[in-house]
């Protein structure tokens, strides 16, 4: 009978061949502990994640990569927010009223990667901070609230919380 050489045999007299065996064979080795972790190494893809700001609209068209098919991911902009407004008095007479910052945020929650990825687009306006009552803004709380204004001010940030399988929650920042 002829003996066949087996796997090991025939790598080894082949220098090409057992480099590659030896790549594919050390991959396969980390591929458990990938599966076991259910993630790579979350992050967003900077030539994918770009964001348009304006003094009144936010938008980030944004890609994560890296994610494990069994994450959950929910994904937040948020910016700081200057709003101004005008009082009038009950004769009729408008003054200016006294400004302030707040923060506006939104969210996209509970979303799951496909291939593990997600890609998507997430946008805030200036518009969404809460309109101010005379009492925060204007002299006597009898004047009415006119003339609201409102602007982004700063910086504003992209970030997300990565949910893990296992219970454990990794935050990545867009790095803008």
């Amino acid at each position: 009978p002829v003996r066949m050489p087996d796997l090991d045999e025939i790598v080894e007299n082949d220098p090409d061949l057992d480099q590659g065996y030896r790549d594919i064979r050390n991959t396969t080795d980390d591929v458990p502990s990938l599966a076991k972790s259910g993630t790579g190494s979350p992050h967003f893809m900077r030539q994918f994640t770009d964001c348009n700001a304006t003094s009144t609209t936010i938008t980030c068209p944004y890609k994560i990569s890296g994610l494990g098919n069994t994450d959950v991911v929910d994904v937040f902009l948020t910016s700081p927010v200057f709003v101004q407004a005008d009082c009038r008095n009950p004769g009729g007479n408008v003054a200016p009223g006294q400004a302030f910052e707040t923060t506006v945020t939104g969210s996209q929650l509970q979303l799951r990667p496909e291939n593990g990825q997600i890609t998507r687009t997430i946008s805030i306006r200036a518009s969404d901070a809460p309109d101010p009552v005379a009492s925060q803004v204007c002299p006597n709380p009898q004047w009415t609230v006119v003339n609201v204004r409102k602007t982004f001010t700063g910086e504003f940030d992209l970030f997300a919380i990565v949910h893990h399988q296992d219970g454990s929650d990794t935050r990545i920042e867009s790095e803008f």
